[in-house]
């Protein structure tokens, strides 16, 4: 039974049969939503019945068209929606834009990018990427505050609506910002998650009403582990917040190979990873797929990396397990000192790494109650027998 309190006006005498197909009690005071063609070409599709009250509207369900997810490319880049591109710093994340870019203005159906960068130079950086990339740059549009100089970005919320006129005036596609901490207003902290959602919520706002595809790039932080969650950088709002998010990862032991694919998604199954390798072309860098075919995601391509090291040409793991087997499993700071020093390194490194390792997913080292030793986590070496006289403690002990 609807509740019509509130709508005082209302003669519910009026309605003979409430079970009918055609009882509709709000029928008189519906107010119609705007449609695409009234909208300029943007806005949401179709006339809806809604009843408004202090700003607020309820729509019914039957009000509302079934859609099926689209995608701009092949399992990538869903329309109406925000993407999360993170990788850490310097590993490919702009060639792989340009690599994007490429993509999608070209083919039968070229779409209109908007760009937002404060990193990369736009003529001796982003321009030669789209050229050698294969882009159409005359698809492509550069938002600045100066013209002349073509540096300044804008700022999120407070340009949003700028933002929204060069869309609908351009007939934009797709808004690709790199970074994305470039347009966050310096009022908002990012390591607050409420805040940062009320960074990320007006974007993905802007892609629903507009009907663009938003590309967030960001880096990781440098948290190590195969836990791919723990990777985002600056705040876990920034995952949680978007439904589908890419991620770039390097190969450890090759330098021009470059993975991507899709790390998250809320929309449909995980597309396998690719691989790409960097290649120059009179002096500038840019992507090309391998032939190689990959059936893992991206997830376990991180794990793959992982399960040997965690990248650090430096990282002294191995030796530590060799040292930890014979100690029953414990070892000291001194102990992980000493395997640095021997190796040419310092004390600090040795720190370092026994912050890394505890801070692992899973851990990798657990604290004991005896201040400087520490337990191997012996569940990521099952081919060692498991010793019961030995335990292990959690950091919180």
């Amino acid at each position: 039974m609807i509740d019509n309190n509130w709508h005082d006006s209302t003669d519910e005498s009026e309605f003979e049969d409430e079970t009918s197909d055609d009882f509709d009690p709000w029928e008189e005071d519906f107010t119609p939503l705007p449609t695409r063609e009234s909208t300029g070409g943007t806005g949401r599709l179709g006339a809806r019945q809604a009843i408004e009250s202090d700003g607020l509207f309820v729509v019914r369900f039957s009000q509302i068209e079934t859609k099926r997810v689209e995608y701009l490319l092949p399992g990538l880049i869903p329309k109406e929606q925000t993407t999360i591109l993170i990788g850490e710093e310097g590993v490919g994340k702009g060639l792989y834009c340009s690599y994007l870019i490429a993509q999608l203005t070209s083919g039968d159906e070229p779409k209109n990018i908007l760009l937002i960068s404060s990193e990369d130079h736009p003529e001796s950086v982003i321009k030669s990427r789209l050229q050698v990339a294969g882009a159409a740059d005359s698809l492509v549009f550069l938002t600045v505050k100066d013209p002349e100089t073509l540096t300044g970005v804008p700022t999120f919320p407070k340009d949003l609506p700028t933002v929204e006129k060069f869309i609908q005036k351009l007939a934009i596609d797709v808004v690709v910002i790199d970074p994305w901490l470039s347009v966050v207003s310096g009022n908002i902290q990012i390591k607050d998650t409420q805040q940062a959602r009320a960074a990320l919520d007006p974007l993905n706002a802007l892609a629903r009403n507009t009907g663009v595809s938003i590309i967030l790039v960001t880096h990781t932080n440098r948290q190590v582990g195969t836990s791919t969650r723990n990777m985002y950088g600056a705040t876990v709002a920034l995952r949680q917040a978007s439904r589908f998010c890419l991620m770039a990862v390097a190969d450890p032991n090759e330098s021009d190979i470059l993975y991507v694919g899709v790390e998250k998604s809320n929309l449909s199954e995980k597309s396998p990873a690719v691989k790409f390798r960097k290649v120059s072309i009179d002096g500038t860098a840019k992507l090309e797929v391998t032939d190689e075919s990959l059936n893992i995601t991206i997830n376990q391509v991180l794990e793959t990396f992982n399960q040997v090291s965690d990248g650090r040409v430096t990282d002294k793991w191995e030796a530590l397990i060799i040292l930890a087997s014979s100690q029953d499993w414990f070892v000291s700071r001194p102990d992980i000192v000493d395997l640095y020093v021997e190796d040419g390194s310092t004390a600090e490194a040795a720190d370092k790494a026994i912050n890394r390792w505890k801070r692992c997913d899973p851990p990798r080292l657990f604290s004991t109650p005896i201040r400087g030793q520490y337990s191997i986590n012996r569940n990521l070496h099952p081919e060692h027998p498991i010793n019961s006289s030995s335990e292990l403690w959690d950091d919180a002990s």
